[in-house]
């Protein structure tokens, strides 16, 4: 059974892009562009998960803390945002599935809760910020 927990678990984050390109080429497709701030927020988000990687790597800031960096956990919450802002409709059963694979993640011992919550905690702080601090500049202006 974990082999097939296991398949699930790597099939997950490459699932959710596939969802977000079709979203992307539907969009384009469609001559859309309100939702332009949304991959800007992907590419954003993106940016700070394999930003706070390197970093990490560099200056082992969860090692000290006796953690290790999930790049899984930030690379598939960073993808879960872009999704549930572009399908609102299906945003619960996106977080539940998102849900499930940290499930997935700790039953396989990948990583501990600390491991996912603070990976998950940092990008999340990181790019609300970001964001906050763009809506602000805009209103100042």
């Amino acid at each position: 059974m974990d082999d097939l927990f296991a398949v699930l678990a790597d099939l997950y984050s490459p699932l959710q892009a596939l969802l977000l390109l079709t979203a992307f080429y539907a969009s384009h497709r469609l001559n859309r562009h309100s939702s332009g701030d949304v991959w800007w927020r992907l590419g954003l988000s993106l940016g700070m998960t394999y930003g706070l990687m390197l970093a990490d790597n560099y200056y082992s800031w969860w090692p000290s803390l006796g953690l290790d960096y999930s790049t899984h956990t930030a690379l598939a919450f960073s993808l879960q945002t872009a999704l549930a802002q572009l399908y609102p409709r299906w945003r619960g059963l996106s977080w539940l599935a998102y849900g499930a694979y940290l499930w997935l993640m700790y039953h396989l011992a990948y990583h501990s809760l600390m491991d996912m919550l603070t990976s998950m905690l940092i990008v999340g702080l990181l790019l609300y910020l970001t964001v906050r601090c763009k809506t602000w500049l805009h209103l100042t202006k």
